[in-house]
């Protein structure tokens, strides 16, 4: 399946389900949004400034997400910090990642962070961390937030973003 890609920059959205809409604030650093085909995202404004709630639906082996940009520099270290909560328990699972891009925008490397289920409710935010060394060919990072739904009609789990962190080590 083709990912669906739309450089669309997200910070705040109100009720932005596929390609229909999108309601954008200012950020240090937008998001953009992607999503498998037949799957849909929806992004809601909360009421913490910058973060917004995630939730999403489509066929089975779906993903919907959301990632920024960052530039780099070859053989530096980085690290990424992902502050998420989750509101709403239900199926699904989110998994946070950085993908290594070269000058054209073509992936290099991807190195998986952690994952989490949205089975049950968190009483407050949880750090992730993932970390990594820029490859020679790299010129940019994506810090990827991607969140699998179980097959529609099922009742996924929402979770908030609230904000990443962007380290060199």
């Amino acid at each position: 399946m083709a990912a669906a890609i739309m450089n669309w920059p997200v910070a705040m959205a109100v009720g932005l389900a596929g390609v229909a809409g999108l309601v954008a604030a200012e950020l240090a650093m937008p998001w953009q949004v992607f999503q498998s085909e037949g799957a849909t995202v929806c992004l809601e404004a909360t009421n913490v400034p910058g973060a917004f709630r995630v939730t999403g639906q489509g066929p089975t082996n779906s993903y919907v997400g959301v990632y920024q940009t960052r530039p780099v520099e070859p053989a530096k270290s980085y690290r990424a910090v992902l502050r998420k909560q989750v509101i709403q328990s239900g199926g699904g699972r989110g998994q946070w990642s950085l993908e290594w891009k070269d000058a054209g925008g073509g992936e290099i490397r991807r190195v998986w962070g952690p994952d989490w289920s949205l089975a049950g409710v968190e009483d407050r935010p949880q750090a992730l961390v993932v970390t990594g060394t820029a490859p020679p060919q790299a010129a940019t990072a994506h810090l990827v937030v991607t969140f699998f739904p179980e097959p529609t009609p099922a009742t996924n789990g929402v979770f908030v973003i609230f904000d990443v962190t962007w380290e060199t080590q």
